[in-house]
């Protein structure tokens, strides 16, 4: 069966984009890069150029993750490829995760498989693997994108991604959107892989009695991380029953804006958050709202 991967970066690390082609070129039938106008493109292609079954597209600009997503869907169909592996540039798969995928790509209603994921910059493997349930694999409600298995014919069916979201909550809205059209989203449990979320290491601050854990995010990141999980939060929650009532939602924002102090700029991150509840808020009341924070930063 043919398997398309589609990876897409945006100032990689040039060690890490070759582990991952290392890993997949021998798995899949072509791997598509799709960079989103990195400043080391050079090396970029000096890297693709060294596979054989490596396709380097180049953006002019910063497209984020679904619009590169769905390009490679609409490409995995005319190459008539019923399967599309998605990967960011930093996760790392094993070698034989399209081996493993393969046993259940019969069920027709499974629209994506996804591994087990293991946030290095948060967790320890065993931490990843502790609360998995009996079997060999299971059906979740949704999964990162990243080193999923995507059924093509299924993916464009319902819409493809969702480009305006740009980058953070892409899949779970997907995953979402699947699930109420009928679908399954599996997790193979025997599937590790390395993900790293965030810019950098989770940090655990203590604030009163209580300790947290934060994950540092770019200031972009972090407008985009907020906005899009009030978006879809609002979108679905009364069909799946995830709104925790607007109330809850501004204590969860005070939280945020306490946390927010413990890193750097934190006036300017709390803005950024504040500004992100008020444009998911925005964007789930107008459909066709268009986000007003510039494009730029994975």
């Amino acid at each position: 069966m043919k398997v398309l991967a589609a990876v897409v970066t945006y100032h990689p690390e040039i060690p890490l984009l070759k582990q991952n082609l290392d890993a997949l070129s021998s798995q899949v039938d072509q791997i598509l890069v799709f960079d989103n106008a990195s400043a080391n493109i050079g090396e970029i292609r000096n890297l693709a150029a060294s596979f054989d079954r490596v396709r380097l597209i180049e953006n002019d600009q910063n497209l984020g993750l679904p619009a590169n997503y769905n390009r490679a869907a609409r490409m995995a169909r005319d190459m008539d490829c019923p399967w599309l592996l998605l990967m960011d540039q930093d996760t790392v798969v094993p070698f034989d995760l399209i081996r493993k995928y393969m046993e259940y790509t019969s069920d027709p209603q499974a629209a994506v498989i996804s591994p087990v994921v293991w946030d290095v910059n948060s967790l320890d493997p065993e931490e990843a693997l502790r609360n998995l349930p009996e079997g060999p694999v299971s059906c979740v409600d949704h999964c990162i994108s990243s080193a999923s298995l995507n059924r093509v014919d299924i993916l464009l069916a319902i819409g493809g991604f969702e480009e305006r979201l740009f980058i953070d909550y892409v899949d779970i809205e997907f995953c979402m959107r699947a699930r109420l059209n009928g679908y399954k989203i599996l997790c193979v449990h025997d599937c590790l892989v390395k993900h790293r979320l965030g810019d950098g290491p989770e940090r655990r601050v203590r604030f009163l009695w209580k300790k947290w854990r934060i994950r540092p995010y770019s200031l972009t990141r972090t407008y985009h991380f907020y906005r899009n999980s009030i978006y879809v939060a609002r979108k679905y929650g009364d069909r799946l029953d995830i709104w925790p009532g607007d109330f809850r939602v501004f204590l969860s924002l005070l939280k945020k804006m306490i946390r927010m102090t413990s890193l750097d700029h934190p006036v300017r991150r709390c803005a950024m958050l504040v500004k992100g509840h008020l444009d998911g808020y925005r964007m789930a009341r107008d459909p066709q709202a268009e986000p007003r924070m510039k494009k730029e930063g994975l």
